[in-house]
This record gives C-alpha cells, sequence and structure tokens, in this order.
C-alpha cells in the first residue's frame, strides 16, 4: 500500500504539471492564432490545401500539384506579375482567376505561364476542377 504522504505528493504534483501545461498550451495558441492564414487574408472560402507563403516579385513559379499550388500564397506583388505554373501533378489542372477573365487549362507535365493584376486587394484563384478539394490560393499585394 501507497503511503498517504506520498499520494498526496503525486497528486499535488500532477496538479502541478497539468496547470502549467494548460497555461502554457492557451498562451501558445493565442501567439500562433493572431496571425491569420494566407487563406483567411484573401478570403478564400472553403477548404484549403496549405502548401506555404512566398516573396513575389514580378515573376514567380508556382508547382501544380494533384489537389494544391504550392506556395499557396505569393505576397508583395503589384502591377502585371508573371506567374510560370508547373503540373507535376498525375490529373489535369486548371489556373483560373474570373475577375480577370483567366481560364487556363495545364495537362499533366505541362508549364504554362500567365499574367495577372495585383493592385491593392487579393487575387484568388484556383482549379476550376480540383477548388472543393483545397486546391485555391492567393496573390497578396504589399501590405
Amino acid at each position: 500500500m501507497i503511503p498517504s504522504a506520498y499520494l498526496r505528493a503525486g497528486l499535488a504534483l500532477a496538479a502541478a504539471l497539468l496547470a502549467t501545461v494548460a497555461c502554457g498550451g492557451g498562451q501558445s495558441t493565442d501567439q500562433s492564432s493572431s496571425a491569420p492564414t494566407c487563406a483567411a487574408v484573401a478570403g478564400l472560402p472553403g477548404a484549403v490545401n496549405e502548401k506555404g507563403t512566398a516573396s513575389l516579385a514580378a515573376t514567380g513559379t508556382v508547382t501544380v500539384d494533384d489537389e494544391y499550388f504550392s506556395p499557396t500564397c505569393l505576397t508583395g506583388a503589384s502591377g502585371i506579375v508573371s506567374l510560370t505554373l508547373h503540373n507535376r501533378g498525375r490529373l489535369l489542372h486548371n489556373f483560373s482567376v474570373p475577375e480577370q477573365n483567366i481560364d487556363i487549362d495545364i495537362p499533366p507535365g505541362a508549364t504554362v505561364t500567365v499574367q495577372v493584376s495585383v493592385a491593392g486587394k487579393p487575387v484568388p484563384f484556383f482549379c476550376k476542377y480540383h477548388r472543393d478539394a483545397g486546391q485555391q490560393g492567393a496573390l497578396l499585394p504589399p501590405a
């Protein structure tokens, strides 16, 4: 049988550890949730398969793969930007920006280049075939 002094000490230690973990976890969560995701900043609806953010000047490269764009967001560009899109997936994909009448299919293994205008607000883009599966992203203007 365990002496009651050891049992009380063990319970006190467990309570202290639980309080430390609970408090520490809350602080960590608050810090990470204060930085909005690209999808939130761009106002992308539904699921988004996040594959990172990269800086963009006048030109950039985006990997198109099965049900995602990588990077998902490109930031800091303004004016007309040129994006080179490489389809490394097995499926037919697409790059669509309806507000700019852009709707380009990208067969497996193909590379296309598209001109997109970025002017003061996020420019969402998506694959019209896999948008519901989370294949969407955005170009974000400078802050």
